[in-house]
């Protein structure tokens, strides 16, 4: 005769996790068990021996495990089902408010897994693996006909990938993708399409040559507007290193810009952009130019519109921290604008100098703590144009804003009032505003409330 166990435990802690393991000895327990009840108990200031959670599982002659449910607030309900050799074929787990999970194994004879089909209520999905546990094929279907998925795969990498998307409710057939790759797992094409008339959204097309990539084409569709196509070309140096990329686009048949990247040793060195004229015979309306730096930051800045004959020259210089540029008009020596800006060693903006035809500093002064305390501009002159004052509560935030104009004239200011709760962070905000101008003096504009809640460690 079979003995039955029943255990009752009593504990001091909550976070039991209950494993997913199918072996008796998995479950700490030994001998010929057919069933076990666990009951977990939690001990409480106010009450003690409230039942917290509970478990029964029961197990086959061979100690494998047949179903388990584990209740708390929502039951939950395992149960397997094996083959002769003590493999799971069946796996299937609800819950009491009606959620499954069905899983179905099927196995190749040396036993490795050869189909595994997987439902639940919003998604069933059949996989095919071949011996070697690579995945042949996967299927996927959606709750409600939204989407289905199909791939067929070959060592673990795809070879085909289609999705098809359906109307809701009616679930007819409504878009589908499609892409298609190599044996090495690199795309080669892929579109979408309108499921019923067959006329397509848009697709992608890709070329290698010696496992490099050599060119990519797009092209949209659309019924009442020009379609758009763009390309890309590849191209490397005898070394393999990628020299440089020309783009186009086009619309409909009409090419409408062009973009060249040129890279040396990996790193882009200069960037072109042409427009063209939207006619049959497109000529350049203009042309920008970007030539970079050994840190591929933009060394300079060139641009020219054919049009009316206008061009400037924008130069970048860098001195640690320090960035400026110099901008020139028509390739004459005439400055239009120059700009540089100095850092200090938290790269906290200190002061920037304009000159051209905006001419003027700016100046900002922090504390020993990091934080900005007044902000001057200036003209070339040294006359302050305006300024602005930063005031701080212990606490670290804003409560004071101020704002000056010429003649140090007070134009507006904020004014900011917090509730602190015990750990110093703020739960109320209120904003007031002062405007001079329009005398207005400290008007109520906006309250801020936040609720923080804490972990609570015992």
């Amino acid at each position: 005769m079979k003995k039955y166990l029943f255990i009752v435990l009593i504990i001091s802690f909550t976070n039991l996790s209950f494993t997913e393991e199918n072996c008796l000895a998995d479950f700490d327990l030994h001998g010929p068990v057919s069933s076990c009840t666990e009951t977990v108990y939690r001990f409480t200031s106010s009450q003690e021996g409230k039942e917290s959670r509970w478990s029964t599982r029961s197990f086959n002659k061979d100690e494998y495990l047949l179903n388990e449910t584990i209740g708390r607030r929502n039951a939950r309900r395992r149960e397997y089902s094996y083959d002769k050799e003590n493999r799971i074929i069946s796996k299937i787990v609800s819950t009491s408010t009606n959620r499954y999970d069905k899983t179905y194994y099927e196995y190749y004879s040396d036993g490795s897994v050869k189909i595994t089909r997987y439902y639940n209520s919003s998604l069933s999905s059949i996989s095919v693996k071949d011996s070697e546990g690579y995945l042949l094929s996967e299927e996927k279907y959606g709750s409600y006909c939204k989407t289905s998925d199909f791939s067929i795969i070959k060592k673990s990498h795809l070879i085909i990938h289609k999705r098809q998307e359906y109307q809701y409710k009616s679930c007819k057939p409504s878009k589908q993708t499609e892409a298609h790759y190599t044996a090495q797992g690199r795309i080669v094409d892929q579109f979408c399409m309108n499921s019923e008339t067959e006329e397509y959204y848009w697709n992608w097309n890709y070329k290698y040559e010696e496992d490099r990539i050599i060119k990519t084409e797009f092209l949209s569709y659309s019924k009442n507007q020009v379609g758009i196509h763009y390309t890309w070309d590849y191209y490397y140096d005898k070394s393999g290193f990628l020299k440089s990329v020309e783009v186009k686009r086009y619309l409909g048949d009409v090419l409408t810009d062009t973009r060249l990247c040129q890279y040396q040793a990996g790193k882009k060195s200069r960037e072109t952009v042409w427009y063209y004229t939207k006619d049959d015979k497109p000529s350049v309306l203009s042309m920008w130019e970007y030539i970079y730096n050994e840190d591929e930051k933009k060394a300079s800045l060139k641009y020219l519109n054919k049009v009316n004959n206008f061009s400037f020259t924008k130069d970048f210089e860098y001195y640690g921290d320090f960035e400026s540029y110099y901008l020139y008009q028509n390739d004459n020596d005439f400055t239009l604008q120059s700009r540089k800006t100095d850092y200090d060693s938290n790269d906290r903006i200190l002061k920037i100098e304009s000159q051209g035809q905006v001419s003027q500093q700016e100046i900002n002064e922090y504390d020993d703590k990091g934080r900005l305390m007044e902000k001057i501009i200036m003209d070339i002159e040294g006359v302050v144009l305006s300024s602005e004052l930063y005031r701080y509560d212990l606490k670290g935030n804003v409560v004071l804003q101020q704002k000056y104009g010429l003649g140090k004239q007070l134009m507006n200011e904020y004014i900011y009032e917090y509730v602190y709760d015990d750990y110093g962070n703020w739960i109320e905000k209120i904003t007031f505003y002062s405007d001079n101008i329009r005398e207005q003096y400290k008007v109520k504009t906006t309250r801020n409330k936040r609720y923080i809640k804490y972990h609570v460690f015992l």
